[in-house]
């Protein structure tokens, strides 16, 4: 068959493959990026929770210097989340705001009277980086083995 191009209006041999009629085809086409961030994000939920899991062990017992007595214990607040903006990534660390603290028993902390240095330095305990460093092989792991699982479900159930 010969056709003309409609972009540039120049004749086009060879066979010409036209997609009405397949709206179910389409249909399913279009299941499948939602399909796939919706299975990334559980991918990603559950190789967060191996940090998670770590970082709790690392993270300092209460009554550490700079605890906060009247919130929640630290490691209570350590947990994952799953954003989604340009890109899907997971947050792993303390929840807001009992845990908003994490950051300065993560880092040190230099302790202030009046808003005037007093020239104490609370000694930094990390545990959200080592976490993220000795878990890396299982998040991999995680996110590979829940993708493949979810790929292959996709491709089972758009199939035609």
């Amino acid at each position: 068959m010969v056709r003309r191009d409609p972009k540039t209006g120049r004749f086009a041999s060879g066979s010409v493959i036209e997609t009405q009629g397949f709206t179910e085809a389409e249909a399913m086409l279009l299941e499948v990026p939602h399909k796939t961030n919706q299975a990334l994000k559980k991918a990603l939920r559950k190789a967060g929770q191996h940090v998670v899991k770590r970082a709790k062990q690392l993270v300092p017992r209460p009554g550490y210097p700079g605890d906060k007595p009247d919130l929640k214990p630290l490691r209570d607040t350590i947990g994952v989340e799953v954003k989604q903006g340009e890109t899907i990534y997971a947050v792993v660390g303390p929840k807001r705001p009992a845990g908003a603290h994490g950051h300065l028993v993560e880092g040190g902390a230099r302790h202030h009277s009046w808003g005037v240095p007093t020239g104490v330095m609370t000694k930094p305990v990390p545990f959200i980086e080592p976490a993220s460093q000795d878990t890396k092989h299982l998040q991999h792991t995680e996110l590979v083995d829940n993708l493949k699982k979810a790929l292959d479900n996709i491709g089972r159930t758009t199939s035609l």
